[in-house]
Parts: C-alpha cells; structure tokens; sequence
C-alpha cells in the first residue's frame, strides 16, 4: 500500500490496519522460522508498510521544528568569525 492511499484513510482505520498488519508481520516471521515461508521479503514489504503507518499516525511527516535552522545559522556566523 502506497503513502498517499494511507493519507486517505482516518486514523481509525489506520490503527486497524497497523494491528492487522503487526499480527501479519507476527505469522511471517513465524512462518520463517520453522521454513515453512517461501517469499521471504514479504517480512520486509510488511515492516516498511506498519513503518509507513506509524509515521502517518505520529506526525512525523510534519516540517521540521523551527529552532533547528536558528542554530544551524548560528553556527554558520560563528564559522565566518
């Protein structure tokens, strides 16, 4: 699932579809242990899409807070003196 179909979904089915996707995660690496999975990047498609949704629901997609360019342009004068 794509970031822009997961923007387009409320938080509450989002939260349903990270728990869903955590229990599938659960049996993939299950399913891996006992070689019973064939396609072992399925763990890894299913990692970065419960990833994706954290991001989505923690607001980590939100610019950067403010301070952070002030330093960096304190320390660019400090570098010129």
């Amino acid at each position: 699932m794509k970031l822009a179909e997961l923007k387009n979904k409320p938080a509450e089915e989002q939260q349903r579809l990270l728990n869903s996707e955590r229990q599938h995660l659960q049996e993939l690496r299950f399913n891996a242990a006992t070689n019973q999975l064939k396609n072992v990047r399925a763990i890894r498609q299913s990692r970065l899409l419960i990833a994706r949704i954290l991001t989505l629901l923690t607001g980590q997609s939100a610019p950067r807070i403010a301070g952070a360019s002030n330093r960096d342009q304190s320390a660019t004068k400090l570098k010129r003196e």
